[in-house]
């Protein structure tokens, strides 16, 4: 039996100077893109505002 979230997910695309982030409902429609700063403040914020969402993250060599 499959059952489906009602989570948001949340992309985060880390950078060295500035992380951009896009929200998606369950269904696959863009809630949200913006760009935040690097800080474990703004990634928490980013958290708090969803806290239920799935997160994933991708990391290239420019991510400290």
């Amino acid at each position: 039996m499959t059952t489906k979230s009602s989570a948001p997910i949340v992309g985060i695309d880390l950078g060295d100077r500035k992380h951009a982030d896009c929200v998606l409902s369950p269904d696959g429609e863009l809630l949200e893109e913006s760009k935040i700063g690097t800080t474990r403040e703004s990634l928490a914020l980013l958290s708090q505002k969803y806290p239920a969402a799935t997160i994933a993250m991708e990391v290239g060599m420019m991510s400290p």
